[in-house]
């Protein structure tokens, strides 16, 4: 099994694990992602309105989420909208603004598991960018993803 001896959070010197979304994930990513992309050094994949990736772990822990990433914001409509669920449990929601941004949340070690974890991005719309003016591209497009980070929060001293 590829993911089982990749988890993260193996390793107590690395209490962290990273995913860079469109480089090498074809193991670890699942429903609602279109091909993998370059922009100079950066690698993606644009998810549609849904998106769904894989996250091994070692064992469950208090983590904080860490996502690098784009929403789709053509001209004339609002923010973008981003929840997040771990396991089913909802996250959110986050206000996207236009270009690359971080966004950040902690969770709880009840959310997570030994073994593989569903971390699930659901945006609030995705458009076509073909029926926003944007180009003749008629994927539908909700965010595009750099990568995504789990790292242990460490208790309050």
């Amino acid at each position: 099994d590829l993911l089982g001896v990749n988890r993260f959070l193996g390793d107590p010197l690395r209490p962290y694990g990273r995913i860079a979304v469109g480089a090498d994930d074809e193991a670890v990513i699942t429903d609602g992602w279109h091909a993998p992309e370059r922009s100079g050094d950066t690698t993606f994949r644009w998810t549609a309105a849904r998106a769904e990736v894989l996250v091994p772990l070692d064992h469950a822990a208090d983590l904080q989420v860490q996502v690098r990433l784009m929403p789709f914001s053509p001209s004339g409509l609002p923010p973008q909208q981003l929840w997040m669920e771990v396991n089913r449990v909802r996250h959110g929601p986050f206000t996207l603004d236009p270009g690359w941004q971080e966004v950040r949340f902690e969770t709880g070690r009840g959310e997570w598991r030994a073994g593989l974890n569903r971390v699930t991005f659901d945006c609030q719309r995705a458009v076509r960018p073909a029926d926003a003016g944007a180009g003749a591209d008629t994927r539908l497009l909700g965010a595009a993803v750099d990568y995504l980070r789990v790292s242990v929060v460490e208790p309050a001293r």
